[in-house]
């Protein structure tokens, strides 16, 4: 038998012998990027929620790579008893393979009927809209990250258009901090008072764009994130921000990864938790400018 085991290259099932002894289970966490502070706020969080039920959460990444997440997936899915997977790239199809052979959560992504958290966008853009214009602002920059979906920028464009904001819509190639420095100078150019930005981290490299073009944040130009991926002390100093709770997210996560790897398998936990965003006002946001 054993000798049969090592021809066809057999791996033993760790959800299924977890499932037999009783064992505590070890789980993975994939995401994007480790050296980003909020996935390793997310590490922390689902990691003690792990620990805390006598479990344990090992922690991986793709660095960043988009190619490299399938084979790193593939490779866990047999080795962990679930996979904790935070923003994926995976189509439906892609995502239902790997859910047979592991049991699988999302966050931050939903893909197909698999068991996700997420947070509501709609809520967000809504949020964040209305936030500046309570401000005085009237004449709003939506810039959005090349991972934003298009609902998500079709909902801005909506609400902005109802609210006759004057819109101007520009996308990222990038969601990172040099980016958004680099379209300092199509933001100022547009000529409004208030940028939306979708992706802290572009958020604070536009500010330091603008303010080495001259142009002060806030008192010429706000700007208001939706996302807070970047987490961080320089986030919560000076971003006025519109997020989600990133901890009970990845506690509620890592609940519903052990549900769904439980006794009772997948069938039993086929469904979606949403968080409701939450409005921090910081120093990046401010009444427009009076002109005169």
């Amino acid at each position: 038998m054993l000798a049969t085991a090592r021809r066809v290259r057999y791996r033993a099932n760790r959800a299924a012998r977890s499932l037999v002894t009783g064992a505590g289970k070890t789980f993975a966490l994939v995401v994007p990027d480790l050296t980003r502070p909020a996935y390793a706020t997310l590490a922390q969080e689902a990691g003690r929620r792990a620990r805390a039920g006598g479990h344990l959460l090992a922690v991986a990444d793709w660095a960043g790579d988009p190619a490299g997440e399938p084979r790193l997936c593939a490779d866990l899915a047999g080795r962990a008893d679930g996979l904790l997977l935070c923003s994926p790239g995976f189509d439906d199809e892609e995502g239902a393979a790997l859910a047979e052979a592991s049991p699988v959560v999302l966050l931050h992504r939903r893909i197909g009927s698999l068991p996700a958290v997420l947070a509501d966008e709609r809520t967000a853009v809504n949020l964040a809209i209305d936030h500046v214009r309570e401000l005085g602002h009237h004449a709003i920059a939506f810039l959005y990250g090349p991972d934003v979906p298009e609902a998500t920028r079709r909902h801005a464009r909506t609400i902005a258009a109802r609210y006759r904001a004057r819109p101007v819509h520009l996308t990222a190639t990038q969601a990172d901090f040099d980016t958004g420095r680099a379209l300092a100078g199509e933001v100022a150019s547009s000529g409004r008072t208030a940028v939306v930005v979708f992706g802290s981290n572009l958020a604070l490299g536009l500010i330091a764009g603008l303010r080495e073009a001259g142009i002060d944040v806030p008192d010429e130009v706000s700007v208001v994130a939706v996302g807070d991926e970047a987490g961080g002390r320089p986030v919560r100093s000076i971003l006025t921000t519109v997020a989600p709770p990133a901890g009970e997210m990845a506690r509620a996560a890592m609940d519903l990864m052990l549900m769904t790897a439980g006794r009772d398998g997948h069938a039993a936990t086929l469904r979606t938790i949403r968080f409701e965003p939450r409005l921090e006002t910081r120093t990046s946001t401010a009444p427009p400018p009076r002109r005169g």
